[in-house]
């Protein structure tokens, strides 16, 4: 099925039971709001969450909005149909989480988003593609909580990018005055996640935007598959383009 966010507002005020029961009774504001749609997923799977907004809109979060319970969900951002994100996700503050992937066989597609976290054994067999995470709706400039995506505690056989250009994450612009901030953290009692076809310090056009750190691989990460290789990941521009906390 599919169900449509159409309003940046943050209200939830419809029947959050279910997707079916927030499509029929969106509340008094007769608008279905994304954490309403990320609520009624829990109990809900193999739905698709579409758009109906200009492309730029806007959600500022004030809050980190979970997808646990639901399975493959696929949310996607393209409004348009160009294949390219429409919709941006900021995070509730810096240093803090847009969304955290906490369910299986989900899809993350053409999002712009600052903050993205997949983790706990039951995240598994989730992709990420299409996505600007860290920049602006275009791409270009820096938008970015500091956090860029971070996968770990368990999470195992998660895809970030694709051999596909299409599938091509831009991941860049994630810095912040207060601490490090990074594109790709990889930590510990994930398995099995593959970082693959994406742009990390570098914006749409090619052009440097740097992480302060490209990719971490904190203690306990195993069997990850990063490959450095242009035919792989294009790394550029940062203050460190791989570091290690703990073995590696």
């Amino acid at each position: 099925g599919v169900v449509t966010v159409n309003t940046t507002s943050l209200v939830v005020d419809g029947d959050v039971g279910s997707i079916p029961g927030l499509i029929a009774d969106p509340g008094p504001d007769g608008h279905i709001s994304f954490p309403e749609v990320m609520e009624a997923v829990r109990r809900t799977a193999w739905y698709t969450i579409t758009f109906n907004l200009p492309h730029g809109a806007t959600i500022n979060l004030e809050r980190t909005l979970y997808l646990r319970g639901g399975h493959h969900i696929v949310i996607d951002g393209d409004v348009n149909g160009d294949g390219a994100p429409d919709v941006v996700i900021n995070a509730p503050g810096e240093g803090e989480i847009s969304l955290a992937i906490m369910s299986d066989h989900n899809v993350i597609r053409n999002l712009v988003i600052s903050g993205l976290s997949i983790y706990s054994l039951g995240a598994y067999d989730n992709r990420v593609v299409g996505c600007y995470i860290g920049t602006d709706v275009e791409g270009r400039t820096a938008n970015s909580s500091g956090i860029g995506i971070e996968v770990g505690q368990g999470a195992w056989n998660n895809v970030i990018g694709g051999t596909d250009p299409a599938d091509r994450n831009i991941i860049a612009g994630n810095t912040s005055a207060n601490f490090t901030g990074v594109g790709v953290a990889l930590f510990f009692g994930g398995w099995n996640n593959q970082v693959i076809g994406n742009w990390i310090g570098v914006n749409v056009d090619g052009d440097p935007l740097p992480n302060e750190i490209a990719v971490l691989l904190w203690d306990g990460a195993s069997n990850t598959s990063l490959r450095l290789d242009t035919a792989y990941n294009v790394i550029g521009g940062e203050r460190t383009s791989v570091g290690c906390d703990g073995p590696c």
